[in-house]
């Protein structure tokens, strides 16, 4: 199997594999979305029509009750009337019938079915009726039960009279629930039946596709009637509905109930053919079967295309190599174009030891026989036949080359783990973490400031500042990391003494003669008097469980930095904590007026479009004529670098690139390799107080802005 087949097969393997990947993972997706959507839409339509019985039920229970209320009144004023007078109010009011009953149970009037047909006592379906006439029950309604004698469902309600020496009946035929029901079925082709149900499997109505409507007829097991359950050809859903009235005295002698305890409810069973479902997933397979043919296809031409590219540059190498071994001719070189990848640094370097095996042959020709060209001649061709073997290793690895994922994670309170990943890179030189060095404090303070809030962010406390531009010119020479550790170790005392409900730290900075001050104040409980003479002596605490180390520390770190820390009450409540350290001169890489010329260009590099708009905003609001030109990452910033353009630049680049493995510092040296001699170059970064970041700053002849102070430094656009 030659090179060429081997690349082929191994794209061919790896494209089909993501290929297959991509649409296994899709097929599953589109079809469980199919699945839940069929599901989805009959349970929303069990649903609405579930709710249409229970609102019906309602309904119908008003109607009985407004009914026999009128019949309560007109026997409150005058006799019972006729059966037939009964049969005209029914009609009126809309129900089915009215019925009166004496104190025996026994039937007295009845509206609809003659008084010899009414056999059975009242009492005898359910003996709390008594409580209408004998107790304190005021009122019994049923749910929907079979209507004697003929069975159909049916509601009912009981009230006694004004005297309580009868029980007046109001009863109302359900025919809405065949309407109901052959609605559905109207509505949706592909519900096969549908049906009410009472908790025992009572049919208290079923429809059928074909339109046919049955009541009562049959009973259905209960087990039927719980849960949605699948079916070979079809599904079936049901659905609880509460009744109206929670208990049902007389169910149990009609047959539709078999509750021992809840409320009463119905059961609204849907089955549905699942032929739609299948034909979908069917559909769904077939799309699926043709984009993976479709798949195949384009991988195999892709595959085919790219071997084709990737070997023709190694055949015309290997030509060449064949011709200086076969001829000798050490003026042939190689050609295979400038693409900046392994294959064309392999070609040059090849042409850079042919080059100099050409000038070796020339002067040994004086020197040496025939035998001595031959030798090298050999020599020439074991060297070839070596990157040869290399450059052929490096292709059987590409098709398993994965690409790496850095994600440079910062921990503002561990430096040295910063510095320790770009040592590891390479960009930085040795860690200087414990010297002294040249450092911005208004930046460490906004720094520890920042990370205080957070820590305290649970607790209703006010941290304040607001750091005036100038105040960024401060500089001071201490160890950064055992500063910010001071800083930090102090601001934590203010927050914790801190016991009132307006919780409030403020720390300013002022500059006095050749010193600046830092003052970090607090409205906590203060420190009794007579003790602060003892602040400074090691072990020595105010607090239940510190250890006493903390400001002695201080002391002595600041001491050794030439300054000083004091302690004093505040005028209310609270105390402040006074640092003063010597004043530095800034150095070369700090700005104190960013200057830009309207005929440059300013090149933002930042992976935040905000950040963009807001130098944008910032700069066209002094000058509209300032170009702005907006580079998110290397590939935009590699192509605009490549760009022919004599145009001075200004570049503000930030440091960090969330989810890249590579930092401002890489896109830097990317700059510095292509940039004007006029360009002036700008690191915007919050780690501007980093010393690794100093020395390539200084090394470069760079400026750093600090985050904080970005939107701060005085600005001026010259025309």
């Amino acid at each position: 199997m030659n090179f060429k087949t081997k690349i082929f097969l191994s794209l061919l393997a790896v494209s089909m594999f993501l290929s297959i990947g991509i649409l296994i993972g899709t097929y599953f997706v589109v079809r469980n979305y199919i699945n839940d959507e069929f599901f989805s839409r009959y349970n929303s339509l069990g649903n609405v029509v579930a709710n249409m019985f229970h609102q019906m039920g309602k309904v119908s229970d008003q109607v009985n009750k407004n009914a026999v209320t009128i019949l309560k009144t007109i026997s409150k004023f005058s006799a019972i009337p006729s059966n037939r007078d009964l049969s005209l109010l029914a009609n009126q009011v809309g129900i089915q019938g009215f019925y009166v009953i004496n104190k025996d149970g026994k039937f007295i009037r009845s509206s609809d079915l003659p008084l010899k047909k009414q056999k059975n006592s009242l009492f005898s379906y359910c003996a709390g009726y008594r409580n209408l006439v004998d107790g304190t029950l005021n009122q019994a309604v049923t749910p929907i039960i079979p209507s004697y004698p003929y069975g159909i469902p049916s509601k009912f309600i009981m009230i006694p009279n004004a005297n309580r020496n009868m029980i007046l009946e109001a009863g109302v035929h359900l025919s809405y629930i065949g309407q109901i029901l052959h609605n559905s079925v109207e509505y949706n082709k592909n519900i096969i039946s549908i049906g009410l149900f009472s908790p025992n499997g009572y049919m208290l109505g079923f429809i059928s596709s074909d339109g046919k409507f049955t009541q009562g007829e049959d009973k259905i097991s209960v087990s039927a009637l719980s849960g949605n359950y699948i079916k070979s050809k079809t599904v079936v859903f049901n659905f609880k509905i509460p009744a109206n009235v929670g208990y049902c005295c007389e169910c149990k002698i009609k047959d539709v109930q078999n509750l021992t305890s809840g409320r009463y409810y119905y059961i609204l069973q849907m089955t549905v053919s699942k032929k739609p479902l299948m034909q979908a997933l069917h559909n769904l397979r077939k799309d699926f079967l043709f984009l993976f043919i479709i798949a195949l296809i384009i991988s195999f031409v892709i595959s085919s295309y790219l071997s084709k590219k990737l070997v023709a540059r190694i055949n015309k190498m290997n030509q060449v190599i064949d011709d200086i071994i076969y001829t000798g001719n050490l003026k042939r070189t190689v050609d295979i174009g400038k693409t900046q990848d392994e294959l064309s640094v392999l070609a040059d370097r090849f042409n850079t030891m042919i080059a100099k095996l050409e000038v070796f042959r020339l002067k040994d020709i004086e020197y040496e026989k025939i035998k001595g060209i031959e030798k090298i001649s050999k020599q020439v061709a074991h060297d070839v036949r070596s990157p040869l073997t290399a450059l052929e290793m490096v292709f059987k690895r590409i098709p398993k080359m994965e690409e790496s994922k850095w994600i440079i994670v910062r921990d503002s309170l561990n430096h040295i783990r910063d510095i320790t990943n770009n040592l590891d890179k390479g960009n930085f030189i040795l860690d200087r973490s414990d010297l002294l060095w040249l450092t911005q404090i208004a930046v460490l303070l906004e720094s520890v400031i920042s990370e205080r809030r957070i820590a305290f962010s649970n607790l209703s406390m006010k941290i304040e500042n607001d750091f005036s531009p100038d105040q960024y010119a401060f500089f001071v020479n201490v160890v950064p990391v055992e500063m910010k550790r001071i800083l930090t170790n102090i601001v934590n005392n203010a927050c914790e003494a801190i016991v009132s409900t307006d919780m409030r730290v403020s720390i300013s900075l002022k500059k006095s003669e050749n010193k600046i001050v830092i003052v970090i104040s607090d409205n906590g409980a203060g420190i009794p008097t007579n003790l602060f003479s003892s602040l400074f002596i090691r072990g020595f605490t105010t607090k239940e469980k510190g250890s006493g180390l903390g400001l002695v520390h201080a002391k002595e770190k600041l001491e050794e930095w030439r300054g000083a820390i004091t302690v004093k009450p505040n005028v209310d409540r609270g105390v402040s904590v006074f640092i003063t350290l010597p004043l530095q001169s800034p150095p070369q890489w700090f700005v104190e007026n960013l200057i830009l010329f309207e005929n440059t260009e300013v090149v933002c590099v930042d992976d935040s479009i905000e950040i963009f708009h807001a130098w944008k905003e910032r700069i066209n609001s002094i000058n509209k004529h300032v170009v702005m030109i907006y580079c998110e990452s290397k590939e935009k910033l590699t192509a605009f670098l490549h760009e022919k353009n004599e145009t001075i630049k200004t570049y503000f680049v930030d440091y960090e690139f969330s989810g890249k493995n590579y930092s401002g510092i890489d896109l830097m040296n990317m700059i510095l390799l292509r940039k004007n001699k006029n360009d002036r170059l700008f690191l915007v970064t919050s780690r501007s107080n980093e010393i690794a970041i100093h020395c390539f700053c200084e090394e470069n002849n760079i400026q750093i802005i600090p985050k904080y102070f970005a939107f701060k430094i005085a600005l001026e656009v010259i025309a």
